[in-house]
């Protein structure tokens, strides 16, 4: 996923009206693991605060759960 943020923070985007240049974009991705007992809101939580953390920690970034030991 990190190479998404790379691709993407590498790309030069062009307003399609104005043909300007826009400025560079960088994305910030929280991913959670859905767990046998979560909730789309438990879930959704997760993930929103592990993108504030990739956020934190210098944006352009990816923050994910580790795999659950079985």
């Amino acid at each position: 996923m990190k190479d998404i943020c790379q691709s993407l923070s590498a790309s030069r985007f062009k307003h399609k009206e104005s043909d300007q240049t826009l400025q560079r974009v960088t994305a910030s991705i929280g991913v959670a693991i859905l767990r046998e007992n979560d909730t789309p809101v438990s879930w959704f939580h997760r993930a929103d605060k592990l993108l504030y953390c990739a956020k934190k920690d210098g944006r352009n970034g990816v923050k994910a759960e580790r795999r659950l030991s079985s």
